[in-house]
């Protein structure tokens, strides 16, 4: 008889506090469940213009860019850039810089020399390489003038990208190589 005072008690103090629990939210209109109170959302504010960047920051969370490409930084794009286009290793050499263009060569495998144009937009680092004239062709190969893509990241010191021969894609990166 013991053993079931010990069940019983315990549990005629949890029907209790269940009962009440439900009685009080029944008093108060409330079917028993509680609903999460909904917090308010955050005012919304204009997005800031970075006054150094020029860059529109949407949010607070969120890094600020690094500032575009400066003059300076496209000026020395000149000289010699060092790296691999569609898993060979290159050089480009920029020879001229108008602008936000560039003109140059670029040597790749042996025997292979390609002139090469290229456009940078300040705005979205997008850089365009276009191939313009074979100059020089390995006597056991073929070269078919493309158009590539990239990007050229903060800094000016690298770029990279994508092209697409035929249905085959590669890529290739360049680095430029400082003295």
């Amino acid at each position: 008889m013991k053993k079931s005072k010990h069940i019983v008690i315990p549990v005629i103090l949890f029907l209790a506090i269940f009962f009440a629990g439900s009685i009080v939210a029944n008093a108060q209109g409330g079917s028993g469940k509680t609903t999460p109170t909904p917090t308010p959302s955050p005012a919304k504010t204009k997005p800031k213009t970075d006054a150094k960047t020029n860059i529109t920051v949407k949010s607070k969370n969120k890094k600020i860019p690094d500032a575009p490409v400066a003059d300076w930084e496209i000026a020395n794009m000149s000289g010699s850039w060092t790296g691999r286009y569609s898993d060979v290793d290159c050089t480009l050499e920029i020879e001229k810089f108008e602008g936000d263009t560039f003109y140059g060569k670029m040597f790749w495998g042996e025997g292979f020399e390609i002139a090469m144009t290229g456009v940078i937009d300040r705005n979205t680092r997008k850089v365009t390489l276009t191939e313009t004239e074979v100059l020089r062709v390995n006597p056991n190969g073929v070269w078919k003038l493309r158009v590539n893509t990239g990007t050229l990241p903060y800094g000016g010191l690298s770029m990279k990208g994508s092209g697409r021969d035929g249905k085959y894609t590669y890529k290739w990166s360049f680095k430029k190589v400082i003295d």
